[in-house]
């Protein structure tokens, strides 16, 4: 879940960001906006002191997914079966600090964090409509129909249509929802997103 919020506030930001990732002047620029990522991460898994992790690699969203997915099995977490069988409330917290060392240790390339165009936001539409509601609901969670694009894309950065919002209120564990979007990811691909970074 902690990761889907990364992304969103990510997206929604009033930065503008080009069609294709923009290259970075310095060192610095990344650093900071890993250390944010790094913060926020420990903030939304209730992390008061967070361990140091050492950055692995900068990854695409997707990439992410699974690479915090694999890393975490090798820590004892099956996403895919956690979704199915739930967590034990005793191991959340094990779970959770596994979670932050795991993300944390692949960050999200900022060249490819901040705000969309309208073209990015376009291809978002689609994939929302096409991929992620379809698959929420094979899930069996009930999702109501999306706005027309124009208002899709007109409300993004300040009233955005998210069909995983419309599951808050269900309360699922961090690996319930890290498993989910496995199976359902929720944000465009980074090849439809950014083409001309590939």
């Amino acid at each position: 879940m902690l990761t889907l919020l990364l992304l969103l506030t990510s997206a929604c930001s009033s930065d503008s960001l080009p069609d294709s990732p923009a290259q970075h002047d310095s060192a610095d620029d990344d650093s900071v906006s890993i250390e944010q990522q790094q913060q926020e991460l420990a903030a939304g898994f209730g992390i008061s002191d967070p361990p140091p992790v050492e950055v692995i690699r900068l990854v695409t969203p997707e990439d992410r997914q699974q690479l915090v997915a694999d890393c975490l099995l090798e820590q004892g977490f099956d996403t895919a079966e956690i979704i199915d069988s739930g967590l034990p409330s005793d191991q959340v917290a094990a779970y959770n600090l596994a979670e932050y060392v795991c993300a944390a240790s692949y960050p999200i390339n900022p060249d490819f964090m901040g705000a969309y165009t309208d073209r990015q936001i376009s291809i978002q539409y689609d994939w929302t409509v096409d991929s992620v509601i379809p698959c929420l609901r094979a899930e069996g969670y009930t999702i109501s129909d999306p706005p027309s694009r124009e208002v899709f894309i007109e409300t993004y950065t300040t009233d955005p249509f998210y069909p995983f919002a419309e599951l808050f209120d269900l309360q699922l564990s961090n690996a319930e929802w890290n498993a989910l979007e496995v199976r359902c990811p929720q944000i465009a691909p980074t090849n439809l997103l950014f083409p001309d970074a590939n």
